[in-house]
Formats: C-alpha cells, structure tokens, sequence
C-alpha cells in the first residue's frame, strides 16, 4: 500500500479499501447462501487442509527465520522510496 500512496496517492488506497469492502460484503451474501451445501465434515477438511499447507510459514515466522530474510534486505524498512 505505501508503493501505490507514493505512486498514485491515498485516495486511490481508500477507493481500493472501499471496493474490497463492497467485494467482501457481495461474496459474504453469495456464500450465506450457499454454506448449507457443504456438510461440516467438508468445511472442517478444509480448515485443515489450509492449516497444514501453511504450517511451515507459521514455524518459520515463529523461528524468526523470515523476519533475518526480510532484514538481510538493503530495502527493508525504507520508506524513503
């Protein structure tokens, strides 16, 4: 978001929130209407199945790992640009 404030300007960050909002909030009433299709078991698989994938990101972050990554970065932190 600081790429597009510097590039464009914060009203474009706003317009962009805004129509996330209106995005989220159309997708919320399409699966309200949907959700009673899926039994819990397949929901419940699901959560799951996204948790494992994302298990290795989690520990890595907890390990500090990314952060030396993202720090080893000569840009990381400027807001210079």
């Amino acid at each position: 978001m600081i790429g597009i404030v510097k590039s464009i300007g914060i009203a474009a960050v706003f317009g962009a929130v805004l129509f996330a909002g209106m995005f989220h909030a159309a997708l919320g009433v399409i699966i309200g209407r949907i959700h009673h299709w899926f039994p819990p078991l397949l929901k419940g698989m699901e959560i799951i199945a996204i948790g494992l994938y994302l298990l290795p990101v989690g520990i890595k972050y907890a390990a500090g790992s990314a952060a030396i990554l993202h720090m080893n970065n000569p840009d990381w932190g400027d807001l210079s640009r």
